[in-house]
């Protein structure tokens, strides 16, 4: 991941000043693990945590922003017409 896009102590980006993960750091966190969804989702779960300790604020409250975006999409199924 680009250095410019990584927490600071206060889990802001450094490089863009937004709630950490910004959209770039996700487009990266997604790339990095893109065969690995679920260490993705650990990843992010234990990071979470870290943040929530930090920032003093409850895991419900801080889903969203790391964890409700590593879900993978499905591919669209086409049915028979």
């Amino acid at each position: 991941m680009s250095l410019d896009h990584e927490p600071n102590p206060r889990w802001d980006c450094k490089g863009c000043g937004k709630d950490w993960p910004c959209d770039p750091a996700r487009e990266a966190l997604l790339a990095e693990y893109r065969n690995q969804p679920g260490q993705l989702a650990m990843t992010m779960c234990k990071l979470m945590e870290d943040a929530t300790t930090v920032l003093g604020q409850h895991p419900d409250d801080m889903f969203e922003r790391f964890i409700a975006w590593t879900k993978p999409v499905p591919l669209d199924v086409q049915h028979p017409s």
